[in-house]
């Protein structure tokens, strides 16, 4: 089990937004928001947001890649939402950082002890889930999970190994060729035998939608990765529950893609439909907390 507290709670349009510190690993802490709608009655849907890498995503809207956009209109559809950051990212730097395993001595001690940013990484998000399961205001049956770049990296890897997850939207990472040019992408042994397409293929048949564009290592996903994925659940019978969304776009997770994966997500989740395309959810023209509201503890 993982310990969670709330170090500080406030109202923002409408919603709660909860700063929360989790101990993932004795005197290791992951640190993230969760958004949820005020007042809400039962239990809740639950999406996971990792991001990818850039140092403050978690908690600043940067143009093509709003965390705090995605997770706040997550709970304005009704859903809790999960913002957290990567190892050494954001206010995150004072524990590890994020390529402290790379070389040297504390490699050694490192691979030593079993350890890598890789497995350390996708053990925050397991303890997340754990946590944020435990809770009453959470409905463990339905879990979705989506990040863009290195934060796909994390999507898919944590649906494979944790069924908790139900529904996933790997952005802008799922590639046949690219394997993830991060510590934090790959651990020793890990690509020698199998590429991500095969370990993104154990999260089937549960729905997937893969977010691909022209200007990085997914511009081959309509003609190599969706096929392949599309053939695997195929053999479940399961063809409705793979889609992806492309567009003629650099790096990204803009809004177009954010409301690919609004709708994806609703579907899955609240709605429960097994059949049909998504209806399309648009963006909410709500402004997002500041940074300085968002930061468990590091405050100006």
């Amino acid at each position: 089990k993982a310990r969670g507290r709330i170090v500080e709670r406030f109202e923002h349009e409408g919603l709660i937004v909860e700063n929360l510190c989790i101990e993932t690993l004795p005197g290791l802490y992951l640190v993230g928001n969760l958004y949820r709608p005020k007042g809400h009655k039962g239990r809740l849907p639950l999406i996971l947001h990792p991001h990818g890498h850039a140092m403050n995503a978690r908690t600043t809207p940067l143009a093509e890649y709003s965390v705090p956009h995605r997770a706040m209109n997550g709970a304005l559809q009704g859903f809790a939402s999960f913002a957290y950051s990567m190892i050494g990212y954001d206010e995150d730097t004072q524990q590890i950082s994020h390529r402290s395993l790379l070389s040297g001595a504390e490699k050694e001690r490192a691979n030593t002890l079993g350890l890598s940013l890789f497995g350390l990484q996708l053990n925050n998000s397991i303890k997340a889930l754990d946590y944020l399961l435990s809770r009453k205001d959470i409905d463990s049956r339905r879990v979705g999970c989506t990040g863009e770049s290195g934060g796909g990296t994390q999507t898919y890897f944590l649906a494979a190994v944790d069924e908790r997850v139900k529904v996933v939207a790997p952005a802008v990472m799922l590639s046949g060729h690219m394997q993830g040019g991060c510590v934090c992408e790959n651990a020793p042994g890990l690509h020698l035998r199998y590429s991500n397409l095969h370990y993104a293929g154990l999260i089937a048949p549960r729905p997937m939608l893969l977010l691909g564009c022209t200007g990085d290592w997914t511009h081959h996903m309509r003609e190599r990765e969706l096929p392949a994925m599309r053939d695997l659940y195929g053999l479940y019978k399961k063809q409705d529950a793979i889609d992806g969304f492309y567009q003629d776009e650099g790096h990204n997770y803009n809004q177009g893609a954010r409301e690919a994966v609004y709708s994806w997500m609703v579907r899955w989740l609240m709605q429960g439909n097994r059949s049909g395309a998504a209806e399309k959810v648009a963006e909410a023209s709500n402004p997002v907390p500041e940074r300085s509201r968002l930061l468990v503890f590091d405050k100006p």
